[in-house]
């Protein structure tokens, strides 16, 4: 009876009957609850109802009986996947290719988890194992393109997307992804023609669509630009990034209040994006409603400024940030970026163990907190209503020279952020010119048709930390010295 209804319960989920194939696979467990068979097609039957959930709780009691069952532990890696476990996913996924090494679906998916987890280096290994396997597979080329992309490896990305091409030309996602390596290049009209390819493949990719307007709006076709995000919003109609992006072209051509309607619309979509509030603050000030603006980037009340005082194992605060800029300035990591001129950025320092970045780390730690803490009196602010609970800090070191400067930016991935100046160039103290100073509440140039916007400069100074919302637009003026202007920046990044 037990086969019977597993047959039944198998057929009735060949048919796309669901809801039908799990109850006959309950039944079936209920009269066999050590059938290695039936907990398989029940785990199976509910993570494809989208039950994951109650699919890792199947998965596992399969394991209880069959523990080296490596589809059980590939089963497991989806389940605990779809719920963002994504460390536990790997795992899962790990155990199945210790079972079974030859388990391509399993090296992928853990490539893939890996890549969601931002361990680039890892998820490349993973792509290029399983393309070891199968040279001829496209869809291991796509996953190793995607990822090289990711990493910033763009001629190997693009070299993957045209592997992946040769063998199935009919993968639009591959020629739109390809594009968007070669956007980057600099190849705007070869970008043109792969994101066109893969509309004509697909005349419902919405995200073909958004490329192409990404790239429209690059080169400042505003019009075209607004017809193709419109085209991707019509297919990602909840896509609240589409609805920003179309903002900032309308801004461009001029047309501030349907921008401001784009914006509040994709605030309606989810929790509020800091590229959609640091839209908004430029939208505002073009419509003319300084009110608004003023209660959205309140500079004088956001901003918060305190002097450091010398940590415990230091005689002096100078011995404190003397020890800070040797620590920037012989950096290994310090690179370009886009957008320090005429300096160098370095990678995380609060990842890193020293007496000076520790006892920084621990004093923005406890300012940062604070400030959170205040913003629960803001509940109907969207700097308040959406504060983070869990929340890690990354900070840089920013190294700038004679003419160095920052140019208009905001910290996409952050909700709070701040610098601490370690070390000024003496033209900087008290400049009529404003040497090297931050200025706060100017976005790019390209925004401000109607009307320029609210700002706020902020004399730079020793042993100061600022602290400011991630959207609040900033940049620094250019210094005339022989002496750098040493930073340190950070941001509060929040965690799901």
């Amino acid at each position: 009876m037990t086969q019977d209804t597993l047959s039944a319960a198998a057929a009735r989920r060949q048919a796309g009957d669901l809801a039908g194939a799990r109850t006959l696979a309950e039944q079936a467990v209920g009269a066999a609850p050590d059938s290695v068979e039936a907990r398989l097609l029940l785990a199976i039957t509910c993570f494809e109802q989208g039950n994951a959930q109650e699919a890792a709780g199947q998965f596992e009691a399969l394991l209880a009986l069959a523990p080296e069952h490596a589809v059980a532990h590939y089963g497991l890696g989806n389940a605990l996947r779809q719920q963002g476990r994504l460390e536990a996913a790997a795992s899962s996924y790990r155990r199945a290719l210790e079972i079974d090494p030859s388990f391509a679906p399993a090296l992928g998916n853990l490539g893939a988890t890996y890549q969601e987890l931002g361990r680039l280096e890892e998820a490349i290994g993973a792509f290029e194992q399983a393309l070891s396997r199968r040279s001829e597979h496209p869809q291991s080329h796509f996953n190793l393109a995607n990822a090289l992309q990711a990493a910033g490896r763009l001629e190997r990305a693009a070299e993957h997307y045209r592997r992946t091409l040769a063998l199935a030309p009919q993968i639009a996602a591959a020629h739109s992804n390809l594009g968007v390596v070669l956007q980057k290049q600099g190849d705007g009209a070869g970008a043109a023609d792969c994101f066109h390819q893969a509309i004509a493949l697909d005349p419902n990719y919405g995200e073909a669509h958004l490329n192409l307007a990404h790239l429209l709006n690059g080169q400042d076709k505003l019009d075209e630009a607004i017809a193709s995000y419109r085209r991707a919003i019509a297919l990602m109609p909840k896509a609240a990034p589409v609805h920003v992006s179309l903002a900032n072209a309308l801004l461009k051509s001029g047309q501030a209040a349907e921008a401001l309607a784009a914006i509040d619309h994709s605030l309606t979509l989810g929790p509020p994006g800091i590229r959609a509030l640091a839209l908004k603050s430029a939208a505002l000030s073009q419509v003319g409603d300084r009110a608004g603006e003023q209660r959205l980037v309140d500079l004088e009340a956001m901003i918060e400024q305190v002097a450091i005082e010398p940590p415990s194992s230091y005689e002096t605060l100078a011995s404190f940030n003397r020890e800070l800029t040797h620590l920037v300035t012989n950096h290994p990591t310090l690179r370009g970026d886009k957008t320090t001129v005429n300096g160098r950025d370095t990678g995380d320092l609060f990842g890193e163990e020293g007496p000076a970045i520790t006892a920084l780390r621990t004093f923005v730690g406890r300012r940062a907190r604070a400030y959170l803490d205040r913003l629960s009196s803001l509940a109907d602010h969207p700097l308040g209503a959406h504060r983070p609970e869990r929340y890690h800090l990354k900070a840089w070191g920013v190294r700038m020279w004679r003419q160095g400067y920052q140019v208009p930016h905001f910290h996409q991935n952050a909700w709070l952020s701040g610098v601490y100046y370690v070390q000024l160039p003496d033209a900087v103290a008290g400049s009529e010119g404003h040497e090297g100073w931050i200025e706060f509440g100017r976005g790019t140039d390209d925004l401000y048709i109607a009307s320029e916007p609210t700002i706020r400069l902020i004399e730079p100074k020793v042993g100061r930390l600022l602290i400011f919302p991630s959207y609040v637009w900033h940049r620094t003026l250019p210094f005339e010295s022989d002496q750098e202007r040493i930073s340190i920046a950070f941001d509060l990044i929040p965690e799901a």
